[in-house]
């Protein structure tokens, strides 16, 4: 019965966890050109509120390119990583798209 709880339990928060906003940055006629793609982990560490990474720049991010889509997730790897280090670790997953 413990087994079957604890199962239960992490399934839960493994699925209420994850999350993903999206922020659009260009327009509609901007969908045809081919984009750039890059991700990385935004780390965190006593429960999110020591950041150990400075904060992105659109500028860095795609290397002067221009950004068209930046997206942050909360993913099941980064619910895993803060679930197993019980909070101690957290992180978002952060995606843009910029154009060639």
């Amino acid at each position: 019965m413990k087994t079957k709880s604890l199962v239960l339990l992490l399934a839960v928060s493994i699925i209420s966890g994850c999350y993903r906003i999206n922020y659009k940055l260009g327009s509609d006629s901007d969908s045809d050109r081919p984009l750039y793609t890059t991700q990385a982990w935004n780390s965190y560490f006593v429960w999110g509120m020591i950041p150990t990474t400075p904060a992105y720049q659109a500028g860095d991010v795609c290397q002067q390119r221009r950004l068209v889509e930046m997206r942050s997730s909360l993913s099941p790897q980064n619910v895993l990583a803060s679930i197993f280090s019980l909070n101690m670790y957290s992180a978002s997953t952060i995606e843009a798209k910029c154009l060639r």
